[in-house]
């Protein structure tokens, strides 16, 4: 297997063993190696996939590859995310006409997306959330990568999730000039105090307020305990899958403990005087960015409880002492608009100048038809 300059190496469940992990990379090990040695429904239920380990010089970076499962959440599927998911959210277009024309188009769309081979790709970077931030890659050759995966994945596309151009203006553009095309995902909005300081809003303001007079009992990471665990993934589900869509990630009991145990994620929450958790905000870091892959309250208490408002003002507090970039994801734009947020468009960056001639129709399409119908629609519309 061709291996440029000698500084990448991929590893499996069956060589891991021999992975000379690099000093700085405890997080990846006590992240990933369980996902690698066991099959990854264990941690998240909706998700087939193979996972390797890509080391790139003092990096470890991991890799998921697949070939078809079309039912898999939308991080490990671009028919998910661009067909499945996409059609669930036409009800926000608030236009019964534009609704069932794009829904028709997708019924059909998605059967050509299929026949392309749309979700035979290899996915760089991909820890299975909805959020993937980037280590520091200053000094990796995104030619030399490319030039790898093409040669050891030569029928699968190569992608590079979660990015924008706040956070990643510069290896977009490393990526662009190596040939990697830019297809939008979602839109995103970005909490940046050294560009736009969102303390000052109004609504902020107000929610900081909330968080110090709340009635409910703040917790901290340390404060959750065992019995907590499955609550978590209740509270999650109640938001995330149930009031959203299962096309998002379904983690499991075995993903919480981990994650919580290792303090892989740190978990902050909110309860109840009867002890029972009714909100739980979840944050990661990496190379001055946070991001919040799950969040979850109790859908069925009154909205003027503020439960959302309290567990997004918590991680705000979170980034401001930390000083960090707060990546506070996709929906509810206007709520996040008016808390001083700015949005950006997410990308995936695609590599497919490889692959056989009808696979690039098929991703040729994706990308004419994301950048010039996709982006418009998440301009206008409060997905």
């Amino acid at each position: 297997m061709h291996n440029p300059c000698n500084v990448l190496e991929l590893y499996d469940r069956t060589n891991y063993e021999s992975l000379q992990w690099p000093v700085e990379a405890g997080y990846e090990r006590d992240f990933l190696l369980p996902l690698l040695t066991a099959n990854s429904e264990k941690y998240v239920s909706n998700v087939k996939t193979e996972l390797s380990l890509l080391k790139c010089k003092e990096c470890v970076l991991p890799v998921t590859v697949n070939n078809a499962e079309y039912d898999n959440t939308y991080v490990c599927s671009p028919f998910t995310r661009y067909v499945t998911y996409a059609s669930e959210e036409l009800r926000f277009l608030q236009s019964p006409y534009l609704e069932k024309m794009l829904s028709c188009f997708l019924k059909v769309y998605g059967r050509f997306l299929k026949l392309g081979n749309i979700n035979r790709a290899a996915c760089i970077n991909n820890w299975l959330l909805s959020t993937n931030l980037y280590p520091y890659l200053d000094g990796i050759s995104i030619k030399d990568v490319l030039d790898y995966f093409t040669t050891s994945f030569s029928k699968h596309a190569i992608m590079f999730p979660s990015l924008n151009r706040h956070t990643n203006g510069k290896l977009m553009e490393e990526l662009q000039s190596e040939g990697c095309r830019l297809i939008p995902a979602r839109k995103v909005f970005i909490f940046d105090k050294e560009c736009k300081d969102f303390t000052n809003t109004r609504q902020t303001q107000v929610d900081f307020a909330l968080l110090e007079e709340t009635p409910y009992q703040i917790i901290f990471h340390d404060e959750f305990t065992e019995n907590d665990y499955e609550r978590i993934l209740e509270l999650y589900y109640l938001l995330y899958i149930n009031k959203y869509s299962h096309c998002n990630p379904k983690f499991s009991l075995d993903f919480i403990r981990m994650c919580h145990k290792k303090k892989l994620l740190n978990f902050q929450g909110l309860r109840g005087e009867n002890g029972l958790l009714v909100g739980v905000i979840v944050s990661f870091q990496r190379n001055g960015v946070l991001a919040t892959p799950l969040i979850g309250y109790d859908t069925a208490l009154p909205v003027k409880h503020g439960l959302f408002r309290i567990l997004t003002a918590l991680s705000m507090k979170e980034a401001l002492d930390k000083q960090l970039v707060f990546n506070m994801s996709a929906g509810v734009s206007e709520f996040k608009r008016w808390r001083g947020g700015t949005g950006y468009i997410e990308y995936i960056a695609v590599y497919y100048k490889h692959l056989p001639a009808f696979q690039r129709m098929v991703w040729g399409s994706l990308d004419l038809a994301m950048n010039r119908i996709g982006v418009p629609l998440l301009d206008r519309n409060q997905f």
